[in-house]
């Protein structure tokens, strides 16, 4: 199944993190594929994944995730 990953910057304090979906790259399996760009209107899930490498307890809270709209209008 064809994902979208994109980074997304680790913080201590609560942050706000906007990631556009152009930074967004695609793959299967977690290796690199060409595809067609990320459509936001075909959006069915979303998911997080903690790809640091290392073993151990870690802590996420999420308080939202949304959409949102860049300074051209266009749908981010």
């Amino acid at each position: 199944p064809l994902s979208r990953r994109a980074p997304v910057p680790a913080a201590a304090e609560c942050a706000v993190v906007r990631v556009p979906f152009g930074a967004f790259r695609s793959s299967i399996f977690g290796r690199p594929v060409n595809a067609p760009p990320l459509d936001p209107s075909r959006i069915r899930s979303v998911g997080l994944y903690l790809l640091d490498g290392r073993d151990g307890a870690f802590r996420v809270e999420v308080d939202y995730i949304r959409s949102y709209r860049g300074a051209a209008g266009a749908l981010l």
